[in-house]
């Protein structure tokens, strides 16, 4: 329960964010998750995720208007440009 509450700061707010302590683990006959995050565009959701990187950047540009009163700071907004843009 701490390791999620530490690594919430990490997580992006539109994914998921998979910390080393579950990465390191897996059923018997599995393989362990290899990423920190979703891979939210794959071959077969490369549509789906256009269409969502678009209204996740007019978000984020909505939050960063409203950054103070919605208590979101700005380098947090700007972090998750960029994680949305890579």
């Amino acid at each position: 329960m701490v390791q999620a509450h530490l690594s919430e700061r990490d997580a992006p707010p539109f994914g998921l964010f998979v910390n080393e302590s579950a990465r390191g683990f897996a059923p018997n006959g599995t393989d362990p998750l290899h990423w920190i995050c979703w891979k939210w565009k794959t071959e077969d959701q490369s549509a789906t995720w256009d269409i969502l990187k678009d209204r996740l950047i007019a978000h984020l540009l909505c939050c960063k208007a409203r950054a103070q009163a919605i208590l979101y700071s700005l380098d947090r907004i700007e972090a998750h440009e960029k994680m949305v843009l890579q």
